[in-house]
Parts: C-alpha cells; structure tokens; sequence
C-alpha cells in the first residue's frame, strides 16, 4: 500500500491542468481553464479545470474529481496505478506500507517487479529477432508480409519472433542479468526433472520458431504472451500461450484492450473477436475499438474490463460452428455484467481478418451496422435451426433463450425482450414472463449477490406488475418520508458546504465555524452517508485538536465522496469587479461574515431532525403495540420534550408550523 505521506507528495506535485492537458485542449479563462468535456459529446466547452484547487468539473455532465480521478475514470485506472503514473511523472520515490513482515512483502514486490522488467525485455528481444536476424526476417517477418501486416502494426502491436532455438531467450536472458527462477516463474523458460533417476533436469525455451503477440495489460505493460507456430507438423501446437503468473491470468485481459481503449469510449461500443489477428487487421484499417478474448472463453473478469470502457458489446466471431457456439455462451457472461449485447456473424469460412482483407474499412463497418442482431434473434434463430419439429428440443430452445433474459437486472428491459421473444417464437408473453420471473426467482436464492432483490414469480403476473403493486403499497406514507429525508439532506449539503469552505473562520460569538458545528451537531443520526463522513473527519479532527486540512479530503480513494466535496464547494468562476458597478448586484466574498448563516442553517437541519425524531416517536403511539401505561408516559414525556424544542426554533425562525 502507498505511504500517505507518499501519496501527499503526488498530490502536491502534481499540476492538474498538465495532467488533463494530456488528452483535453484547454484554453485559460481568468484564472481556471476550460474545455470541451472529455466524458461527453458537447460543442460548447462546459469543463472548468482550477489549478488552485486541484479539481476538475464539467458543468454538462457533473463529473468532477482531482488528478487521480481524471486517470481513474478516463484512463479507466484503478487508484494504486493512477497514484503510481504520477509519481513516475513527477519523479517521486514511492514509500509503501505493508501487511505480514516486511520481507514477504518486498519479496512480493520484487517478483511483480522482476517479471514485468523480464517480459519486458523478452518483448524487446523478440522484436529484436524478427527485425534483425536472418531467420526472424525469412521465417517471422515474411510471414506477416505474406498475411499483409504493415510495419506500423507491428510497431503498435509490438509483434516479434522466437528463433527455433532450444536455449536461445533463456541464455539471452540470463547473460543480461535475469533469474533462472523468474525465467520459469514467468513461463519463459519450461523447466522439467528427469524421471529416469537421472539428476540433470531439462530446460528448454516455451516459445520457439513462432510468430509472438506480447499481451498486455489495460496500462500497456507487457504481461504475457501468445506465440503461433509457423511449422506444417500438425504435432506442433497451433498457439502456445503463458502460464498463469503473478503477473499474467488470461481471464482478466483482452488482447488489444491498451490500444483499443481511447477508442472503445469514443464509438461508446467495444467489437469483441476471438483472435489476435482479428484485432490487428481491424486496427489496420482503421477500426480500432476492438478487443480478442484470445481463444479462450469469454470469462466474468473480462466483461467487467469491458463494462470500464463502455455499456455496448458487439460479438464478431467466426461463421462456423465453433465461433457460434462461442458466440452463444459469452451472451450470457455479457448480460450479466449489465451490457448491451449485439451478435455479427460473418459467412461460413470466414472471421474478421480474412473477412476485413476482402473489403474496404467503410463496407466493414457498414456490414456490422447491416449484420448486427440484437441477441434474443441471434439465439432464437440460431439456436431453432437444430431443433426442426422436435417439441422436446424446441421447449429446452425457449428455456435458454428465457435464462439469458433473466440475467438482466432492468425490469423494463428484461420485459421489453421478452415482448420480443413471445413474438419470434410466436408463443404467449404472459407464460414466457411467468418462466422468466421462475428463472430470476431462482437465482436469488441461488446466488447472493441477489439476495436483496425480491422477485415474484407468481402465475398471471409478470415483473413490472408485481413492481407497480409494491409501489403502490404505503404510497402515500413513503413518499412523505422520502420528501422530508431529501429536505434534511440538502441542510446536512449545506452545513458540510460550511464545513468545507469556512471551517477555520471565526464567528462573531468567538467560535470557529467547525466549533460551532461540532457541538451543534454531536451524536446526530445522518440521513446522506457521504455527507457524514465528511462531517467524521472534521468533528473527529477538531476532537483531537488536530489541523483541519480539506485537501486531505479531496485525496480519498473514493471518488463518489471527492465528487460530493467538488460539487459542494464548486469551482470559483470570477466575477468582474465592475460587477456592481454594471449591474447594480453585490456578490458575496469569501470575507463576508457568515454567523448568521451558520447558525441559521444549523437550525433548520436541527429543526428537520427533531421533527424526525417526532414521526418515529410517534409511531411507536400505534395500538398494535400494546404498550403499558409507563410505556406510554415514556413515549409522551419524549414527545412533549421534543415539541418544546421544535416550537423554540420555529418561534426563534419565525416558522409556522403547518399540520
């Protein structure tokens, strides 16, 4: 874990407006900077960077974060790897803390460290081969020509070759200074004990006469790779990929993810094929929001990478049975990651690569527009051509078509498909609904990460019934009490606002801001638990008579609370001095004296409050309690002493009180 004095550093060093400037072009407006706004498609610039603060907002969308943020959500990095590209960036040596003793942790650290150095130069060394040497050149490199891959994709790709030489990597490797150990550990080297009594063991290079395809991870390290042979032998494995490491498990990466990312956000839809020269040839001309599950099942791991990126999915894979059928079973993965999900399958004998050779970019992309099947047709189609008249596998036809709705976790949709589905199988909505809502019933028990959610699946009424009717229940009871909780959530908005923004003023009774507050508010139930977090860490700070800083707020791991702050405290847009002189308006500074807005907004939250505590004590009054007359006392004494406190602030505010 990153030291946080470490991370203290990066946020000093770092110079927000540099980070961004990366991949937005900003233009200075006083003293902030504005531009168009990355997350979103907008022709006015409405995206305000402030230096002085460290944030960034966009006043389109309302995303809003600081340094970490902007690389957390555009690079789609996690908060570890965006700390860490800052401090390479600003040249600041990270100090970690750890778990368990020392020495197993910087032993971890070191082998992440000394396999990722190891790939990293086999990956150089391979292209090294295929660049420079005669063999790599007539075998590798003719190779690629023949099949019509440019020196740019080789370049992006990072593509070599491995001379079909026993020792070759393994010797390299060990004369520049690296481990036999990491050289086995990363699968580079296969190392094997005799059987025959013998004591010599056999050692031997994994990858040899083969056409490499570094894989690398969402940040463009080098993790593992994919090596296809060039040799007639049908003996000899097609593909031979990595072991799984520590650093490389092939069902948490998709090829191309690095250089597809940028892409992927902007067309808002990732292509997912299955090879890796599905990836390259599409990149080659020119569409390059494509990744390739890599040969191997479509894992949970890697439809989550792709929900990073974007909501959208369209499935490439091959014509022939073994692409449709894997085709099929990803659907399922998909949907359960919350995707979008459209299926293209190209004529029989054909993948993206040899298709995407015989036509132009814009006919590719036209034909995936013209191809692309949403998947209830995709496997009520596909899936009914083996099924002919037999009842029996018609029915088990339905029955999966059914599963992969109810693996969508939106009503409106999961019913909206299944509208679809009674239509193409020219069957009853009503009873498909019914099995749909058996399906999701099921998993809920099944699985708990469903355990909250209650799904009915009772004949004759389908989901969005049985959801109007819950509604429909205390209508009239929770729509009172989720309108009181959102009028006390905009005051606890606006005692943190003060927190936040004036905390070590002075009032003009002689107590600072968070003083006041503090004592004001000790012990009081929350209704917005960001909210109370922020309120935590100053009451907490001013308890242990510690500095309050709320720059260590806005360096939190978790960005919903950093957006909460940033939409609270807002970036400063100036005002002209001539202001009031133009147009007869008075803007409050940040000089003014604000007593009185602390104190009176500290009495509507308390007011809000007390009043809550009332409903609550009230309802306690209910005659299927049946509460003894010391229980009754109780609770009216409670009541009276509550009232009392309700009719000081309103008379105090000058509120009526309305029944």
């Amino acid at each position: 874990m990153i030291s946080k004095a470490t991370i203290d550093k990066i946020f000093d060093s770092t110079n927000i407006e540099e980070v961004i400037g990366e991949f937005v072009q900003l233009k200075r407006k006083q003293s902030n900077y504005i531009g168009l706004c990355p997350f979103h498609n907008e022709k006015s610039p409405s995206f305000y960077v402030s230096p002085s603060k460290g944030i960034y907002k966009c006043f389109g969308c309302g995303e809003a974060g600081n340094a970490i943020n902007f690389l957390m959500n555009y690079e789609k990095m996690t908060y570890p790897d965006a700390l860490r590209k800052l401090a390479n960036r600003y040249n600041i040596a990270i100090e970690e803390t750890y778990t368990g003793t020392k020495e197993e942790f910087e032993q971890q650290r070191n082998d992440q460290d000394s396999l990722m150095a190891l790939t990293a130069f086999a990956q150089k060394q391979m292209t090294k081969n295929m660049l420079e040497t005669d063999e790599g050149k007539s075998v590798g490199l003719a190779y690629l020509k023949q099949r019509q891959i440019n020196p740019q994709s080789i370049d992006t790709f990072l593509l070599g070759y491995s001379l079909d030489a026993k020792e070759h990597l393994t010797n390299t490797a060990l004369k520049n200074g690296f481990a036999i150990d990491y050289l086995q550990k990363s699968g580079l080297t296969f190392i094997s004990e005799h059987t025959d009594g013998n004591p010599s063991t056999y050692r031997a290079d994994r990858f040899r006469g083969r056409i490499m395809f570094p894989i690398q991870d969402a940040a463009g390290k080098v993790v593992g790779f994919g090596g296809r042979t060039l040799k007639i032998d049908k003996k000899e494995a097609k593909y031979v990929n990595s072991p799984e490491s520590d650093i490389y498990s092939k069902s948490k990466v998709l090829y191309g993810l690095f250089q597809a990312k940028k892409a992927i956000r902007i067309a808002d839809n990732c292509l997912l094929t299955e090879g890796y020269m599905d990836v390259i040839r599409l990149h080659q001309i020119g569409i390059e929001n494509v990744v390739a599950s890599s040969g191997t099942s479509l894992t949970q791991e890697q439809a989550r990478l792709i929900k990073r990126f974007t909501d959208n999915v369209t499935v490439v894979y091959d014509g022939d049975s073994a692409g449709i059928k894997a085709a099929i079973r990803g659907i399922d993965i998909l949907l359960e990651n919350d995707l979008n999900v459209k299926i293209v399958v190209f004529p029989d004998g054909e993948d993206a690569d040899s298709y995407a050779q015989k036509i132009d970019s814009t006919a590719f992309k036209t034909f995936i527009e013209t191809n692309a099947q949403d998947f209830i047709h995709f496997k009520t189609q596909t899936l009914l051509k083996d099924a002919n008249n037999d009842i029996t596998k018609k029915a088990e036809v339905i029955n999966e078509v059914l599963l992969s709705i109810a693996k969508i976790a939106e009503p409106i949709k999961a019913a909206l498909f299944t509208t679809q589905a009674a239509a193409l199988l020219q069957m009853d909505e009503q009873l498909l609904m019914n099995q749909v809502n058996k399906f999701r019933f099921d998993k809920a028990k099944n699985d708990r990460r469903f355990e909250t959610q209650k799904h009915t699946a009772s004949e004759g009424q389908n989901l969005i019934d049985a959801q109007k009717i819950g509604e429909q229940t205390n209508k009239l009871e929770s729509n009172k009490t989720a309108l009181e909780a959102n009028k006390s959530v905009d005051q606890e908005k606006k005692i943190v606002r003060l927190l936040l923004l004036y905390g070590n003023k002075m009032m003009n009774n002689g107590q600072t801001v968070i003083d006041y507050l503090v004592k004001e508010f000790d012990g009081i139930e929350w209704e917005d638990e960001t909210f109370y977090q922020i309120f935590q860490y100053f009451e907490k700070a001013f308890k242990a008579n510690e500095t309050i800083d709320k720059n260590t707020l806005m360096q939190q791991k978790d960005a919903v609370m950093v957006k909460k702050i940033i939409d609270i405290m807002g970036i400063n847009l100036e005002v002209s001095n001539n202001w009031f002189d133009m147009h007869g308006v008075f803007v409050k500074g940040i000089d003014h004296d604000i007593s009185q807005e602390v104190i009176s907004s500290a009495d509507y939250l308390k007011l809000k409050k007390i009043q809550k505590m009332m409903r609550q004590n009230q309802k306690k009054m209910d005659p299927q309690h049946q509460l003894s007359d010391e229980q009754t006392d109780e609770i009216l004494q409670i009541h009276m002493h509550l009232k009392a406190m309700e009719i000081q602030i309103t008379q105090k505010k000058g509120i009526v009180i309305m029944r």
